[in-house]
């Protein structure tokens, strides 16, 4: 886990001038090792993993990774989660020590992602490219990471005349926010940081992960 020093930014680049409290976030994605650990101590049987130990989970649906937040939680006795769209921006962004690039890490999304062009249209270990001003990996490709947030940029203010502590989307919905981008082509262009789309609530997609953030 990395901490992440609170502070203000600019949410979704034109919308909402935001502040964050402090908080923890995974240094890198779940990974199918990390979630196997889960599976075989609760007597879960899960068989479509993809990738080796280190890749990131996929394949799980937002209540799963709900789950392996709470499993987590009782296992350390801290309080584990999802993180919000507004924590997940904050920290893929550089928090207090951003250089304002457009990909989490850099401007060159070859040195910081797994994306069409390079991924061979499958995702690879977690940690393999160059990390961001905060030591975090993974945060624009290889796979797309779940929020806390229900998919609803219409929830958000449009005004950024007053700045508005940990905002977040909707209570309810369809789909759920999903961060960073991904290493398939038809995703491709929303690894930029400031990107957000949605992705069913029930079911799991391959191209899909998550990572966990925690609050003291």
């Amino acid at each position: 886990m990395v901490y992440i020093e609170g502070g203000t930014f600019l949410f979704k680049d034109v919308k909402i001038i935001s502040t964050v409290n402090s908080f923890w976030l995974g240094k890198f994605p779940v990974t199918n090792e990390e979630y196997r650990c889960y599976c075989e101590d609760r007597g879960i049987v899960k068989t479509n993993f993809i990738g080796g130990k280190k890749n990131p989970v996929v394949n799980v649906t937002w209540l799963n990774a709900i789950e392996y937040c709470e499993w987590l939680s009782d296992k350390t006795g801290r309080n584990y989660h999802l993180p919000l769209e507004v924590q997940w921006e904050f920290a893929a962004k550089g928090g207090r020590l951003t250089n304002g690039y457009k990909y989490s890490g850099g401007n060159s999304l070859y040195e910081v992602a797994w994306f069409w062009l390079n991924s061979g249209f499958h995702s690879h270990s977690v940690g393999s490219k160059k990390p961001n001003e905060l030591g975090l990996f993974d945060m624009s490709g290889n796979v797309w990471e779940m929020c806390a947030d229900f998919f609803s940029d219409d929830n958000y203010p449009l005004t950024n005349h007053e700045a508005i502590n940990n905002p977040t989307g909707s209570k309810s919905g369809q789909y759920i926010g999903i961060r960073g981008g991904s290493f398939m082509p038809f995703w491709g262009g929303n690894c930029l940081i400031s990107n957000s789309w949605g992705s069913t609530k029930k079911g799991s997609i391959s191209q899909v992960g998550f990572r966990v953030a925690m609050t003291d």
